[in-house]
């Protein structure tokens, strides 16, 4: 009898412990059909920003006049801006990643058919290959912006090799535009532990409230679906011109655009939405 019941046991805890391979093995496959996943999270970074604001109390950036800094400073958190006034109807459309000849110019034609103007957060190495771009983005009254040299997490940067990042992508984009940036998006919106370098380096920390999730690959709908859902006084929208294929945010575009501007929202640069200026010349 008692040989019996530790057999029991036994076969309860092999039976128990399949099943528990079986679930986990099931996880392991569910994790990795969906590379994009696993895209760093942006530290302390909503995904649709909300919440108490904590004003940022001290100017650390030597390029932003005082009354520009009282301006922006209810709008950070922990350095970071994700949003503009909510008394007012107005939404910023910010394409991180380009310029890229394939996505940018199509971009560039949609908003001019539409008469729009947005924010261009540009990778230092893409302004290098194509000043072109650059100089379009600039000549039809957008506002161009630094997100890195080359899309490395930053916070992952000895401090020398962060500031090294930082102006040497904003020379390159002044040598392209003639514009001495004051504007920039970390690369996956991770500033952790670097803000105040950042700063003081003479950048504005712009991330985002409403994130398309175009760099996952979704579709013009699932796009659309976001953006009808959270778009709200002030948001800021991120999308992508460049760093992989991006014709189904071609493809939202124009939807968009007319689905915003059938409520009545006002587009408008980053940086007339925070009523500073986008150039430290």
């Amino acid at each position: 009898m008692r040989v019996s019941r530790v057999n029991k046991f036994i076969r309860v805890g092999a039976a128990l412990l399949s099943i528990g391979l079986i679930i986990s093995g099931c996880r392991i496959v569910h994790e990795s059909e969906d590379p994009a996943s696993k895209k760093p999270t942006p530290q302390g970074q909503q995904q649709y920003a909300g919440g108490k604001q904590q004003e940022t109390k001290t100017n650390l950036n030597p390029l932003l006049k005082q009354e520009e800094f009282d301006k922006v400073k209810k709008y950070e958190r922990n350095h970071i801006i994700y949003n503009g006034p909510k008394d007012k109807k107005q939404v910023a459309l910010t394409f991180d990643d380009g310029p890229d000849p394939r996505y940018t110019k199509q971009v560039l034609e949609i908003l001019k058919q539409n008469d729009i103007k947005a924010t261009f957060f540009l990778i230092g190495q893409h302004v290098k290959q194509h000043p072109d771009l650059v100089k379009q983005e600039i000549d039809e009254g957008h506002t161009i912006a630094s997100h890195s040299w080359e899309h490395k997490q930053l916070p992952k940067l000895s401090p020398d090799q962060l500031k090294e990042d930082l102006n040497k992508t904003r020379d390159a984009i002044k040598e392209a535009s003639g514009k001495e940036v004051m504007l920039m998006r970390p690369p996956y919106g991770d500033a952790k532990g670097i803000g105040e370098t950042i700063k003081k380096e003479g950048f504005l920390i712009v991330n985002w409230d409403v994130d398309t999730n175009d760099w996952r690959g979704r579709t013009p709908e699932q796009m659309f679906e976001v953006i009808q859902k959270f778009t709200g006084n002030g948001s800021i929208i991120l999308h992508h011109d460049g760093g992989g294929n991006r014709s189904n945010t071609v493809s939202s575009l124009n939807k968009t655009i007319q689905t915003l501007k059938s409520k009545g929202f006002e587009f408008v640069t980053v940086d007339q939405m925070l009523g500073i200026r986008p150039y430290a010349n």
